[in-house]
């Protein structure tokens, strides 16, 4: 949260921070994705199908028209007719979400803003650094090692 409010303040247009790949999970959903998982998964498909090397997928790359439609279909958020790489990340989060509805309902959903991909905020912190933080201070915080 205070992650957050910062980010407010001083990074307006940057968008909020939503951890959920805790490393000591409260319960297990085996097959769920990870954030990095969805970030390595939309990399892969953006970078599979931008052909022609212009940024986004579009018409004019080299992909079967039908899958391409079905892609700007149910991905196109801004509905301008190409898919940009946030557009694939978003994509995948809410499939990963449906997933787990279906699947493991008691888990929750996963929030992976596409921030990987934008402008870096100086001074904003990712999950990692959240992690780390965490981490440290727990050890020191927790005197008689009772976890």
């Amino acid at each position: 949260m205070v992650e957050n409010e910062w980010r407010m303040e001083n990074c307006g247009d940057y968008g909020m921070l939503y951890c959920n790949d805790c490393p000591v999970p409260e319960n297990e959903c085996p097959g769920a994705w990870t954030c990095s998982m969805v970030k390595e998964g939309a990399y892969d498909v953006y970078t599979y199908y931008d052909t022609n090397g212009d940024g986004v997928l579009n018409p004019e790359d080299e992909m079967d028209m039908e899958h391409y439609e079905v892609m700007v279909a149910n991905c196109d958020s801004n509905y301008d007719g190409t898919l940009e790489i946030c557009e694939i990340h978003e994509c995948i989060v809410v499939v990963e979400n449906e997933w787990r509805a279906e699947n493991c309902p008691y888990y929750g959903d996963i929030y992976c803003p596409c921030e990987d991909w934008i402008e870096p905020c100086e001074g904003a912190w990712n999950c990692i650094d959240i992690f780390e933080i965490t981490e440290a201070a727990f050890e020191e915080l927790d005197t008689n090692d009772d976890g």
